[in-house]
């Protein structure tokens, strides 16, 4: 059965799925890993920001910081100011805000900004600690698109939800025949 089109699917159908294809819902421990600038299918100016978890590699995610409005652009560069200040010792920090206002004090272009960021995580982020919030949604229990913080986020609800069994074996009514 396994060479046919639905193989794979059916010989699992009775095993939980796997959570090797991202983060399961939560916060966790990540390292930084890639950033890259780009401009996303609406020709908005992004950071694709690459983190896997802090103890096994091999899982991994991504997280967007945007900077195409200003708000985005807000939002974006406090989060790479804000991972800088958790990634450095406490007498370091006047020095990261000096940075912060020598860099972004004057700029007014949101793509200069992204630029900038940019610069910041890859010579200043990578291999660095930071939060990855995963929280997917409909009948997603993991997520390879993830939020960055600089602190673990708590999300709302921590349970995961899966969706309840509504009716019984007898209430389907399938012929064996079928």
């Amino acid at each position: 059965m396994a060479d046919s089109l639905f193989g794979d699917i059916l010989e699992n159908l009775d095993k939980e799925r796997s959570t090797s294809q991202g983060f399961e819902r939560g916060t966790h421990d990540v390292k930084i890993m890639l950033a890259e600038a780009k401009t996303d299918a609406k020709g908005r100016d992004v950071i694709k920001v690459t983190v896997c978890d802090a103890v096994k590699e091999d899982i991994t995610a991504e997280a967007t910081l945007w900077f195409h409005s200003e708000g985005g652009a807000k939002m974006s560069v406090d989060k790479v100011l804000r991972l800088l200040i958790h990634n450095v010792a406490e007498d370091k920090k006047p020095m990261v805000k000096a940075l912060g206002e020598k860099t972004f004090a004057s700029l007014t272009d949101f793509t200069k900004a992204r630029d900038a960021a940019l610069r910041i995580i890859n010579e200043k982020l990578i291999g660095k600690e930071a939060y990855a919030v995963s929280d997917p949604q409909g009948n997603y229990s993991t997520s390879k698109y993830v939020d960055i913080w600089y602190y673990p986020y708590v999300l709302k609800s921590t349970e995961q939800t899966k969706p309840a069994a509504t009716t019984s074996d007898d209430d389907l009514n399938i012929p064996e025949e079928w």
